[in-house]
């Protein structure tokens, strides 16, 4: 006769206690029991696009971290370079590695400073352009390049663009003042006595100006309301 084995298959499921369903164990609805069984596969793909999401995020976080320092940095490097030429290898090298980045930003409006130091206007111009393209109406920001793009307008006597950017200006309520100051010196360029008189008015009805800024503006009313007289 042959011995049983004490561990033999049908001695262990004999001994082996009825197994538990973790599910019954929670006390679940048998209709919720039901629907997590015949969806389980579902359940694990949506559970782990969740996990995959969490983690991508996690890794675009500190991706979008890296690429911000090492933007910066190039900036940096850009920014302390006295040779303008290899200065501006250094702020292409920024539009070009990290376009969509603040210090993209900063460098096309460096790059048009430098441009208008220069007298290149138009170049200046360009770059002023382009980062003004890349700021939303709300940025701090904004007026500031602006300002700088009706500036290089004026200077490269494109006068109806200048009068276009200095009323754009002109909308943002702390830099009003600027805005109908450099039309007005703009329409006088143009010779256009009476828009420039009235920008200027427009200009010294906000208190923007110090003392001898506002002297300078109602000098220049006085001055084109004489012309105004004349020419009528």
């Amino acid at each position: 006769m042959t011995d049983q084995s004490a561990f033999s298959k049908k001695k262990i499921e004999t001994l082996a206690p009825e197994k538990t369903n973790l599910l019954e164990e929670m006390n679940l609805p048998p209709q919720v029991i039901s629907f997590l069984r015949k969806n389980s596969k579902i359940l694990q793909i949506g559970i782990a696009c969740i996990v995959i999401a969490l983690i991508g995020s996690s890794v675009y976080k500190h991706f979008a971290e890296v690429k911000k320092e090492k933007s910066t940095a190039l900036l940096a490097a850009a920014l302390v370079e006295e040779t303008p030429d290899t200065r501006q290898l250094k702020l292409e090298d920024v539009l070009k590695d990290y376009s969509d980045t603040a210090a993209a930003r900063w460098a096309m409006l460096q790059l048009g400073h430098d441009a208008y130091e220069a007298g290149d206007y138009p170049k200046a111009i360009e770059n002023y352009t382009k980062a003004l393209e890349k700021l939303s109406s709300s940025d701090s920001l904004t007026p500031f390049v602006q300002y700088d793009l009706a500036y290089a307008y004026e200077e490269n006597k494109d006068f109806d663009k200048a009068l276009s950017s200095y009323a754009d200006l002109a909308k943002t309520a702390s830099f009003a003042a600027a805005g109908y100051l450099g039309m007005g010196r703009v329409y006088e360029k143009k010779q256009e006595w009476a828009q420039a008189k009235d920008s200027y008015e427009k200009a010294r009805s906000y208190d923007a100006f110090p003392v001898n800024v506002k002297g300078w503006v109602d000098s220049k009313v006085t001055d084109l309301s004489e012309k105004l007289k004349i020419k009528n």
